[in-house]
């Protein structure tokens, strides 16, 4: 038996869900909420399996913060948007912020049947399949916040104090980069520590590592 609860602040829709999902055998209507935060403190009484969520209830992305609260205090917890809004990044945001699935309040009675019995079913590939999708647009958005952190970061250091990180991410040592430069290796990591210091004391080892990892220097040069 799923154990579900509906959040939506319109009582209309409400009644809606609650008519069409208790006449379902395998369906136990545990609950309903009528904003945000009452979800969070119903879900964490209730513990359903499936909750059934809008977005815009007390603010206008209340069902999303909900959806973080209530994965973040019950992570068996699958949470379904069903909503009006149809933009691209509303429905990035309610992925990245752990939802299960997505629906719009115009589909059909089979499709939000379907999706309820598909969250709940841990082998459905449209679970496995949403799941890739959602841990693909997470990495994403950390390579994207760690790109633009190490920019702004980058964008501190001297030309020179550059010059001698992009050799180091270019795999040179030392030694190869003061004499390319005609400087003393001595120099060399004098110059390192201040980039360390104005970089907030971040090893220069991991900065590199990190660097590479991004392709910076790849994409920097080219820009």
């Amino acid at each position: 038996m799923i154990k579900l609860l509906i959040a939506d602040d319109m009582e209309q829709f409400r009644n809606y869900f609650m008519n069409l999902l208790s006449a379902q055998n395998n369906i136990e209507l545990i609950g309903v909420a009528s904003s945000g935060l009452e979800a969070i403190e119903k879900a964490k009484e209730l513990c359903p399996d499936i909750v059934l969520m809008d977005i815009q209830m007390e603010s206008n992305n209340s069902g999303i913060l909900a959806t973080k609260e209530i994965i973040k205090n019950n992570p068996l917890t699958k949470v379904i948007i069903l909503t009006i809004h149809d933009d691209p990044q509303t429905i990035k945001n309610a992925f990245m912020n752990g939802i299960t699935d997505y629906l719009l309040k115009t589909s059909s009675p089979h499709e939000i049947i379907a999706s309820i019995n598909e969250a709940f079913d841990e082998n459905h590939s449209k679970l496995r399949i949403n799941t890739i999708i959602k841990n693909e647009m997470i990495r994403l958005q950390r390579e994207r916040d760690d790109f633009y952190q190490c920019f702004k970061m980058l964008s501190n250091l001297s030309k020179s104090e550059h010059e001698i990180l992009i050799m180091l991410c270019n795999g040179k040592k030392y030694r190869e980069i003061a004499e390319e430069r005609n400087i003393e290796e001595s120099t060399v990591r004098c110059v390192v520590s201040k980039i360390s210091k104005k970089l907030e004391g971040i090893p220069i080892r991991n900065l590199i590592k990190k660097l590479n990892e991004l392709n910076f220097v790849a994409i920097f040069d080219n820009v």
